[in-house]
Order: C-alpha cells, then sequence, then structure tokens
C-alpha cells in the first residue's frame, strides 16, 4: 500500500518541525525530496521555482491541517473531563 509522495512529503514536514521547530530545515529538506528533483531535472529553472514553491506551500497547509486534526480528539476529550 504506496503512500503518495505528497503525502510522505506531508509527514516529513511534520516530522521535521516537530524535531527541529524549524520551518526553513523542512523547506531544506522538502526540497531535495523525490518530487522536487524530478521537477528539476525535467523543468526550466524558473517554471521549477514556481512549481516548487507552490508544492512547498501546499505542503506546509496540509501538514498544519493534519496536525490540528490529530490534536482535535485530544482536545475533545479533555472537554468531556471538565463536564
Amino acid at each position: 500500500h504506496g503512500q503518495a509522495p505528497a503525502d510522505i512529503d506531508v509527514k516529513i514536514a511534520i516530522s521535521v518541525l516537530n524535531q527541529t521547530n524549524d520551518p526553513q530545515k523542512a523547506i531544506q529538506v522538502l526540497s531535495v525530496s523525490d518530487t522536487a528533483r524530478d521537477w528539476k531535472q525535467s523543468l526550466p529553472p524558473h517554471q521549477y521555482q514556481q512549481q516548487l514553491s507552490a508544492y512547498l506551500k501546499q505542503t506546509f497547509q496540509a501538514a498544519q491541517q493534519l496536525e490540528r486534526q490529530q490534536q482535535q480528539p485530544y482536545a475533545q476529550h479533555a472537554l468531556d473531563f471538565t463536564r
């Protein structure tokens, strides 16, 4: 059951951010992902930069959303205990 590269990159971003709390480090790691390397080899430099920038933004948004979803059940349980 292979995961899509984008899903893997989201998990990598979360992992790097959790370990380092440094968005720049996560950007460095994602910039050498398989997806980014493929684009760098196949796209003109300007298009590569645009594509990578949009991809990084999308990946960080997905990572933030996933983090919020994972925290929600705990927040709901905490509310249940305070009632």
